[in-house]
């Protein structure tokens, strides 16, 4: 037989197994195996054979036939052979279990580590990383470990091109692996110093791809020691994709840290410019993050500065994705934003925030963005625990921006400051008390029953009957007696048939 019809027989071998069902039995493919294992040994056809198969045929079979075949491949004169060999192994150390991979499989993939074609050892970086989750802590401890040392110091100092990126995107899984191994925890560092070409690019952002797992690995006390630096190295990194790679692990990160503070490298990654990083995820898990933050073992002095800088790079973060398309990704940081009272001192946030917000409010573009803007700047004046303070903000923000709230949206010559304020108002009755509510919103959203605007008009009326049952008589009956009024005047008036019809529903008629 041909070591072409060999090769091709061989895949189709190996098809017919991927397409069978496993629970079907061992018998035939044992049988089937015997007679295709003979012709196996040509270079051209041990690329395929020992995939699926050795997880089909018994395992007698596999200890019988499949090893010595797969030992004599492993020691082939060809390289891809070799190369080949290395991503067959994890399944065939699947299939005769753990004690005979120990003494038949493990001394094999040892060996072509250390080969002396780059691709073989590169094939053999995977071939571990597939293999860990199978070998024992002794395995880890006397095998893997070593050898996992000892590749990467021969490829960081020889700065291999195929093995070191390799290494390093497969070191977290490996690590990850030999977690609980306290005699593990020193690991060579894969991030080369020496020049910025993109072979250090790349191991860079896979160093950056591992940087979770590696913390989990190493735990608190070892990543203050071992971690720390090269952290905050990675998060300032120039390539972006670098800081971006860093930025959506740091969560990940910051847990498994423990107590250290990573707030520096926090600011550093918001205050980013690229929208590469901004975009990473960062700012979903921002809540996480700040709360991470070990507020408790700062001073107060200390703990207001902290939250002042914060806020700035957040303000910083957020001139970024105004002066982008990102709209979307925009609102979403804005409505962080409205988290911020909750975890950080009110009386660094306000100030800072309260003109920035409204300044927001009244000049994005984006609807979404001015309404999750709105909400933002509610959720700070109600984080003022009294009523006085309320008022002291709001007259602090009218005095920094020159402007109200009040002159501004409600009674604005832009309509669409005018629809904005009613939207204000829905939410504000779901975040405000009835008393706060009634005394600085009731009376101007009442006085746009006359606007000029028919869809203001309509969106005010989806608001009567809330309004209406949060009434509480008799104490608010001036209140019912105004809003009475504003529907008689409103449907004696009322010339837009959509209007009307809202109007007909709140008061309980049919529309003629």
């Amino acid at each position: 037989m041909s070591g072409h019809s060999v090769c091709h027989g061989c895949v189709a071998y190996t098809k017919l197994c991927c397409a069978t069902d496993p629970k079907a039995g061992s018998e035939p493919w044992t049988a089937l195996t015997a007679c295709i294992l003979p012709h196996s040994v040509l270079p051209s056809s041990g690329k395929v054979v020992y995939q699926v198969p050795a997880l089909r045929v018994s395992s007698s079979m596999i200890k019988k036939e499949i090893v010595p075949m797969v030992q004599c491949l492993c020691q082939d004169v060809n390289p891809d052979v070799r190369a080949t060999m290395c991503s067959q192994l994890d399944f065939v150390a699947r299939g005769i279990g753990l004690e005979t991979s120990r003494s038949a499989v493990l001394p094999e993939l040892v060996e072509l580590a250390q080969d002396e074609a780059a691709g073989v050892r590169r094939a053999a970086v995977r071939a571990l990383a597939a293999m860990a989750p199978l070998l024992s802590h002794e395995d880890g401890r006397t095998t893997l470990a070593p050898l996992l040392r000892k590749c990467c110091s021969q490829a960081l100092a020889s700065l291999d091109p195929l093995v070191l990126p390799c290494l390093a995107r497969a070191l977290g899984a490996l690590c990850r692996a030999l977690a609980g191994n306290s005699h593990c925890n020193l690991m060579p560092d894969l991030v080369p110093q020496a020049e910025k070409s993109d072979l250090c690019l790349e191991c860079r952002i896979a160093c950056a791809f591992n940087m979770p797992a590696m913390a989990q690995f190493a735990g608190p006390s070892l990543f203050s020691d071992h971690l720390a630096s090269l952290f905050s190295e990675l998060c300032a990194d120039p390539n972006p994709q670098v800081r971006a790679m860093m930025a959506a692990g740091f969560p990940e990160v910051q847990v498994c840290a423990g107590g250290a503070s990573l707030l520096r490298e926090l600011l550093t990654l918001l205050r980013d410019s690229s929208l590469q990083v901004i975009q990473s995820g960062l700012l979903e898990q921002l809540p996480r993050c700040v709360e991470a933050v070990p507020w408790a073992s700062l001073s107060h002095t200390e703990r207001k500065e902290t939250a002042g800088d914060l806020v700035q790079a957040l303000l910083a973060c957020e001139a970024t994705l105004v002066s982008s398309y990102k709209w979307r990704l925009h609102a979403q940081l804005l409505s962080q934003l409205a988290t911020l009272p909750e975890r950080l001192p009110p009386s660094v946030v306000q100030p800072m925030l309260g003109p920035f917000l409204l300044s927001r409010v009244l000049t994005l573009r984006p609807l979404p963005c001015r309404l999750t803007a709105g909400y933002a700047l509610l959720m700070l004046l109600r984080s003022c625990p009294t009523l006085a303070q309320r008022i002291a903000l709001v007259t602090r923000i009218d005095a920094v921006v020159k402007t109200s709230l009040l002159s501004e949206l409600c009674r604005g010559q832009s309509c669409h400051h005018r629809m904005l304020y009613v939207r204000l108002c829905e939410l504000a009755t779901q975040i405000f008390s009835w008393s706060f509510f009634r005394t600085h919103f009731f009376s101007p959203l009442l006085s746009l029953a006359g606007d000029g605007v028919a869809n203001i008009r309509l969106r005010l009326c989806s608001l009567l009957a809330p309004l209406k049952a949060c009434m509480q008589l008799p104490a608010d009956s001036q209140l019912l007696a105004a809003l009475e009024a504003c529907v008689r005047r409103l449907m004696a008036a009322e010339r837009d048939r959509d209007v009307m019809a809202a109007l007909c529903h709140v008061s309980g008629l049919s529309v003629l």
